[in-house]
């Protein structure tokens, strides 16, 4: 077969050749990359929405079926491992009448090692803040044994029978370093902040009932709608539960009036708002 004399042998490439194929692979690169980094970046996001979801599913099924529907789950909590509560404080009042309904039935609880170190800390208080009440209740003892059936002795684990825990904390992401009783641990978000946790109680301002806040650990107070007065806020989940997230920054925002939302926190996440507070 004779080649045709007018056709040229072909050398390779032409650099524009080269120069457009690396420009097409550059883009299609750029965008997988965009691509690889929004999964990246929604995932915690996706994991937080779940956990509050949850949570807050948990908080609704320990109150019914542990505390049978006798009030409101604290949202800041005393514990005596001696039983010895401070009957001239609110908040020992409310945490021995609290406990005793939880899990004595309305009977006196014995000495307790509600912190499970194998003894009783006579004449210890441990005062858990929220975000510690969170995974007490949810989890129980180190925040994973649960709670035994032994209404005298919720920590009485020498028999095998015990409350069901609602939820199961992951173990690497309980938190121990909380700065108010550091036996008792608090649960990271995905961005590795503890999550906050409060609760109004039902009661005009009773999340100011012990002249503090319930989460002074967070330094927050819960959110309230626009339609409230100073005094009487009108609180998200009032016969519920708050729960959020400091969100990717790490920086809880302030709590209080919401909407509207801005400044530090603005990336919060919570169980009373799609999405992000920042983002209305």
């Amino acid at each position: 077969m004779r080649r045709n004399p007018n056709r040229r042998a072909r050398g390779g490439f032409t650099l524009i050749e080269i120069l457009v194929v690396i420009a097409i692979i550059a883009v299609l690169f750029g965008m997988l990359m965009a691509a690889i980094m929004r999964v990246k970046s929604g995932g915690p996001r996706v994991q937080v929405t779940n956990d509050l979801s949850q949570m807050a599913a948990a908080l609704s099924t320990f109150e019914s079926n542990v505390y049978k529907g006798q009030g409101r789950l604290p949202s800041k909590l005393m514990l005596c491992e001696d039983g010895n509560y401070p009957l001239n404080t609110q908040l020992g009042i409310d945490s021995k009448n609290f406990l005793n309904k939880c899990f004595g039935h309305g009977r006196p609880l014995g000495q307790v090692d509600w912190n499970g170190n194998g003894g009783i800390d006579a004449g210890q208080q441990f005062v858990l803040e929220g975000e510690q009440v969170l995974v007490f209740l949810l989890g129980g003892i180190n925040g994973t044994r649960g709670f035994s059936t032994n209404t005298s002795n919720p920590a009485d684990f020498s028999r095998s029978d015990r409350l069901f825990t609602p939820f199961s904390f992951e173990g690497r992401r309980l938190n121990t370093n909380a700065p108010f009783s550091p036996q008792f641990p608090a649960y990271n978000d995905p961005y590795g902040m503890p999550y906050a946790f409060f609760s109004s109680y039902s009661k005009t301002n009773g999340y100011n009932r012990y002249g503090s806040s319930d989460c002074a650990a967070l330094g927050l107070q819960p959110y309230f709608t626009p339609k409230h007065t100073p005094s009487q806020p009108d609180y998200y989940y009032p016969e519920g539960y708050q729960i959020i997230s400091a969100g990717k920054d790490k920086l809880f925002g302030p709590g209080g009036l919401y909407p509207p939302y801005s400044g530090k926190g603005e990336d919060d996440m919570t169980n009373f708002h799609q999405g992000i507070l920042g983002a209305q």
